[in-house]
Order: C-alpha cells, then sequence, then structure tokens
C-alpha cells in the first residue's frame, strides 16, 4: 500500500496540485454533506406521513421512504468521518513548521509511507510540504474516524487530548457523544445487516429521533471545528514570528 501511494505521489502534475489546493475545506465539505443528510430525512418523513392504508396497502412505499431516512443517516456519519480525517490532514503541515518532526509526526510519515528515497528528493523541491500533505491525504483515505476513540488517538498527536470530551462539554449537553454514538451505531446496522435485526426483519426509523441525533452530530462536530480552529490560529501564529 505504502508504495502504491507513492508512485501516485510522484505521479501528480503541477496542474493536479493546483486543483488540489482550490478543494473544499474540511469544514466545508462537512457542511455540505449534512446539509444533503439533513434534506434527505425532512424529505422522507415528510413521504412517509404523507402514505396511508389507501395509497400504500403493502407498506411498499413506506419502506422506500424509510430507506431514504436510511441513506441520510449514512450520509451524515460519512460527514463526520470525512471532516475529521480532512482536517487532521489540513493541520499537518501548519503543525510540522511550527513544532517540527515530533516522534509522533515522524511515525505518521513513515506509516504514510515517506522513506529516505523520498525524503531525499523533496530537498530539491520547489513545494516539499505540498508531497507531505499529498501522502498524508492518501494516507487517512484508509483511516475511519467514526468512532470517538479513533478521533482522539489521531488528534492526540497533536499534542490535543480528549478533543471529543472537550467539544462535548462545549457544548453543554453531557449526552451529545452517547446520542451520536447511538446513530453511528445505526448506521453500521444499516451498511451491515441492511438494518436488518437478528431475525430477519426490518428495523423501524424513528424519523424524529434520528433527525436529533443527526441534528446533534452536527453541533458535535462544530464544537470540534471551534477547538481545532483555535489551535491552528496558534500554529499560524507561532510561524509568522
Amino acid at each position: 500500500m505504502h508504495g502504491d501511494c507513492r508512485v501516485w505521489a510522484r505521479r501528480l502534475s503541477a496542474k493536479a496540485l493546483e486543483r488540489s489546493e482550490n478543494m473544499p475545506t474540511a469544514q466545508e465539505a462537512f457542511s455540505g454533506t449534512i446539509s444533503r443528510s439533513m434534506k434527505l430525512m425532512v424529505l422522507a418523513q415528510e413521504l412517509y406521513e404523507g402514505e396511508s392504508e389507501a395509497t400504500d396497502p403493502f407498506g411498499d412505499r413506506r419502506i422506500i421512504h424509510q430507506d431514504m431516512a436510511r441513506a441520510g443517516i449514512v450520509l451524515s456519519v460519512a460527514a463526520m468521518d470525512a471532516y475529521f480525517t480532512k482536517k487532521y490532514s489540513e493541520l499537518f503541515v501548519p503543525f510540522l513548521k511550527a513544532k517540527g518532526a515530533t516522534p509522533d509526526l515522524v511515525r505518521m510519515l513513515e506509516a504514510a509511507g515517506l522513506d529516505v528515497e523520498q525524503a531525499l528528493e523533496m530537498i530539491a523541491m520547489e513545494r516539499p510540504y505540498r508531497r507531505i500533505r499529498t501522502l498524508i491525504d492518501c494516507h487517512l483515505e484508509r483511516k475511519a474516524t467514526q468512532r470517538f476513540e479513533a478521533i482522539d488517538d489521531l488528534f492526540k498527536s497533536y499534542g490535543l487530548s480528549k478533543l471529543c470530551e472537550n467539544a462535548q462539554k462545549k457544548t453543554g449537553r453531557k449526552r451529545l457523544l452517547r446520542s451520536i454514538e447511538i446513530l453511528v451505531e445505526r448506521r453500521h446496522a444499516i451498511v451491515h445487516e441492511g438494518d436488518l435485526d437478528k431475525y430477519g426483519r426490518l428495523s423501524s426509523i424513528d424519523f424524529k429521533s434520528m433527525r436529533s441525533r443527526v441534528a446533534s452530530l452536527l453541533v458535535f462536530v462544530m464544537a470540534a471545528d471551534g477547538i481545532l480552529e483555535a489551535f491552528a490560529q496558534k500554529l499560524n501564529r507561532k510561524t509568522t514570528f
């Protein structure tokens, strides 16, 4: 895998690099995806509640409307997952410039496939940090951050401990993380089991509850983003002066 990542990084053209700089930020990408999720769930509920025994005697249409809500649940967790890996990547080079090659960062770069050969090549490069960012992006594509332990473990390499707990504290909602855990568990049931229980029966969707949990996920990510943006500003001040 590391070899594939290195080959891919080497083959990036100047045009591709320019395109990558115009990619949406972690926060922008999250906002777009979570918005799609929430709109889909609102529409699913409206369609579901608009059905009756007369319009849907066998319940097939109502199952389809619930499947739309299931898609919304999967999208919401995907939005959170993508946000944290992308945000970590955005902070990598600023942290490297401000703090230097800490042991945790060195381990991350080694895991991403940076070897002696590539390190020597970067000495002569016009934009070595861009190559580093590309390697980290490639590496993080294979990392899932749907569990709070995984999120905390990732950002611990920046010296940020208990990021998820601190984000929850910032919101003032003591059970925020548990609400999102339930949402993530439901996502897993949908993706891995088709949302069937152990008897092979389709689990019903509580639209109000699921929409509330998606809203909790939005609150959580925005709180975490506030913490990470403040951290990014500190890093930038250290490299400016």
